[in-house]
């Protein structure tokens, strides 16, 4: 698989938790194809990295530019996929006002600094996860 360079330590970030498999990505482009990965994983997982995305980018926790989310999605072959992916909207007036092509051509440097933020946005998911996975397995062993 040939992976992007601009979205390539978003990937390596998700594969090397040992808990995504990434399937497909692209960073973005400026005749309008928006950057996204294709990936598997449990349910919580994904949903906590959602989570943290809408809560991180309305409270500032995460300064995105961008809107960020994950969907799941029904594949074929491989049964539930999940697809980080974004808007691209530009949150400014003239991102609104100029759309798609000011976003990704003109705003290439917020949409790099997007994919840098989201490997810190994920390492919070990923530490959250194994705490979390702690928890249960001391509660397990003490019932």
């Amino acid at each position: 698989m040939i992976i992007e360079p601009q979205i390539e330590p978003l990937v390596h970030a998700m594969n090397a938790s040992g808990q995504i498999k990434t399937l497909a990505s692209c960073q973005g482009h400026w005749d309008g194809r928006k950057p996204y990965v294709y990936f598997t994983c449990a349910v919580e997982l994904a949903t906590a990295f959602d989570e943290i995305l809408r809560v991180g980018g309305e409270n500032g926790l995460y300064p995105l530019n961008f809107w960020w989310n994950v969907i799941g999605r029904f594949h074929p072959e491989r049964g539930l996929v999940f697809e980080l992916e974004t808007t691209a909207e530009d949150r400014t007036f003239i991102g609104w006002f100029l759309g798609s092509p000011w976003t990704l051509g003109l705003s290439r440097r917020q949409i790099d600094a997007d994919l840098k933020t989201l490997i810190l946005v994920l390492e919070e998911v990923l530490l959250k996860s194994i705490g979390q996975n702690l928890c249960n397995s001391i509660e397990a062993s003490h019932e």
